[in-house]
């Protein structure tokens, strides 16, 4: 997937991002995934890992949440207190804080966890949603690398290693962009079901007015009306009321540093890692937020669901939420699989395989400089691959093509 001019192959040599980097590199980074969870469960105490930490930890929330529904309690999850004592009971050894912020169609894709052991419950999760995101990115990308790649992903070792829904995230997201043009209803199913994760879908009806694609939109919205209506006739009124309390306390319990700031990529939680006021850092949070919303608009009117619109509107995306996490990053394979396609199709532009190379090291990045050095860098990383999809939007066409 290497060669071309002009940002693509250099006058003299061979580019350093090239088909032999994307077949080694990967091998190297599944060894080193293998080898800790090797070492976490070798030295896990039961289903705690080394480190004091459920194995699995976002997993076991949905657990927690699956034995409650199938009590009869689906608005349980939502009271941090029944939420906790459940999961002393399944984790005796648990001493951390656990919040339910998920809409209640959610319980849907989880209420089904608790039937079974925790481990294979685990493992049947992680594959189940892992597969359809697979099978996207293949078709994305059809190249053998490509699921290499995917594979290699910090963004897919730390979902694994959370049993996180970021695969979930990724697939309804990436699916829905991928089929606006070819399946618009189907599109607009994916993006309905996104409406799980309601931060990650901001920007969809915006793009979806601004490239009239009417029929996608009224699909996203039949869908989330339709799956809204019926968890509201099998689990009631109590857990959406349960839920719209949540989301209006989820920022004070921000402020209150419930949530692991350091491990958030937003520009909010960078400035504040850097002990700046949280009023100027919400603003320029706000601000950015807002800079990115007119290009992604402007290139949807224009362009329609190219593959760099696509690309730029999960990356504008990323930049609205305050509430994002390194494992919420799973969605960058979205625009990272698009734009490298793109540039191996039709010639790479300059630096833009170094970006590409930026962003997928981007959630592991974050999680180090977070923990580590008590900064934040993913900020820089996002606004780069931004700058990146913005430009192969306006400028399609590289240099040369690959010839490999």
């Amino acid at each position: 997937m290497g060669g071309g001019s002009r940002g693509g192959r250099p006058k003299h040599g061979q580019h350093w991002v090239n088909a032999r980097l994307i077949r080694v590199y990967p091998v190297i980074f599944l060894i080193i995934y293998g080898g800790f969870f090797i070492y976490r469960f070798a030295f896990a105490d039961g289903l705690m890992d080394p480190w004091g930490e459920p194995v699995g930890s976002d997993y076991s929330i949905f657990r927690a949440a699956s034995f409650l529904i199938l009590e009869g309690r689906p608005a349980a999850p939502y009271d941090m207190e029944t939420l906790v004592e459940t999961m002393r009971a399944m984790l005796p050894r648990f001493k951390d804080s656990a919040l339910w912020n998920y809409p209640p169609f959610f319980h849907f894709a989880i209420f089904w966890l608790a039937l079974l052991p925790y481990v294979p419950a685990y493992v049947i999760w992680c594959v189940l949603t892992f597969l359809p995101l697979a099978f996207l990115m293949w078709r994305m990308a059809p190249r053998p690398e490509t699921l290499w790649v995917l594979a290699a992903f910090p963004g897919t070792f730390m979902n694994l290693a959370h049993g996180h829904n970021g695969f979930l995230s990724a697939a309804f997201l990436g699916g829905g962009l991928y089929l606006v043009v070819r399946r618009p209803v189907v599109a607009g199913i994916m993006f309905g079901l996104l409406a799980f994760k309601p931060q990650l879908g901001i920007l969809i009806p915006l793009a979806l007015i601004c490239a009239r694609q009417w029929t996608v939109f009224l699909s996203e919205a039949a869908t989330t009306v339709i799956v809204s209506a019926a968890s509201l006739g099998v689990f009631g009124i109590e857990p959406w009321t349960a839920f719209l309390d949540n989301l209006a306390s989820a920022g004070a319990l921000m402020s209150e540093g419930l949530f692991r700031i350091e491990k958030m990529p937003s520009l909010y939680a960078t400035l504040i890692l850097l002990n700046v006021d949280k009023t100027l850092s919400i603003a320029a949070h706000g601000i950015l937020a807002a800079l990115v919303i007119p290009p992604v608009a402007w290139v949807w009117w224009k362009q329609g669901a190219t593959p760099a619109a696509a690309a730029l509107l999960v990356t504008g995306t990323l930049f609205l939420s305050p509430y994002l996490y390194e494992y919420d990053l799973m969605v960058l394979a979205v625009p990272i699989g698009l734009l490298a396609w793109e540039g191996y199709r039709h010639g790479w532009l300059p630096w833009e395989r170094e970006v590409l190379v930026l962003a997928w090291l981007t959630p592991l990045l974050v999680t180090l400089s977070g923990a580590v050095a008590g900064v934040q860098v993913g900020t820089a990383g996002l606004i780069a691959l931004f700058v990146i999809a913005l430009r192969r939007a306006v400028k399609p066409d590289g240099g040369p093509a690959a010839t490999e």
